[in-house]
């Protein structure tokens, strides 16, 4: 995956607008991800899954590396049945960076940290990223694009052929398998 979000969704645009008006409406753009995000969070801890699949557009994109790709919300609904195997998760979001698009789409990178407990016992663990498209409908930001990349993990298995369970982030110098 590229590094830069904004080079399959447009060029970022400059956030320096106008003056203070522009200023607040980005920040205000931006408050509304993040919260998009934690919410996405919260949601999928409490395993209130129909809920965090309505955060997606209809035709909304879940990537989850290795050609693991869900779309629609029928697709993503059988994405996330697959955490009614776990007793516990735990989403542990950080250092969100925004790009303005001059769709008005805003594309997120953010760091996570992901902790579950298998109804077995067995505990997984993920440090990775998201990147993430998401879009306004109307007064709500939907994701249209989530695609989670792993810089480590542990409890899981990597997909076959890879050496990883996830794609890894991209990192100057480092062989994709």
């Amino acid at each position: 995956m590229s590094d830069s979000l904004s080079e399959t969704a447009g060029q970022a645009e400059s956030v320096s607008g106008s003056g203070s008006t522009d200023l607040l409406e980005t920040l205000g753009r931006e408050r509304a991800v993040a919260d998009l995000i934690y919410t996405y969070c919260e949601l999928v801890d409490a395993l209130r899954l129909d809920e965090a699949v309505g955060l997606f557009t209809e035709d909304g994109v879940y990537d989850h590396g290795h050609g693991r790709v869900y779309q629609g919300h029928a697709a993503l609904a059988r994405l996330f049945d697959e955490l009614t195997g776990n007793s516990a998760t735990s989403h542990h979001v950080s250092n969100l960076r925004f790009e303005h698009l001059p769709s008005g789409l805003i594309a997120c990178r953010s760091y996570v940290y992901v902790y579950s407990r298998r109804l077995s016992g067995e505990e997984v663990h993920i440090w990775g990223r998201y990147d993430d498209l998401v879009t306004a409908q109307g007064d709500t930001w939907r994701f249209v694009r989530r695609a989670l990349l792993g810089a480590a993990e542990k409890g899981v298995r990597p997909d076959e052929g890879w050496s990883t369970r996830y794609a890894l982030p991209y990192r100057a110098g480092r062989l994709e398998r």
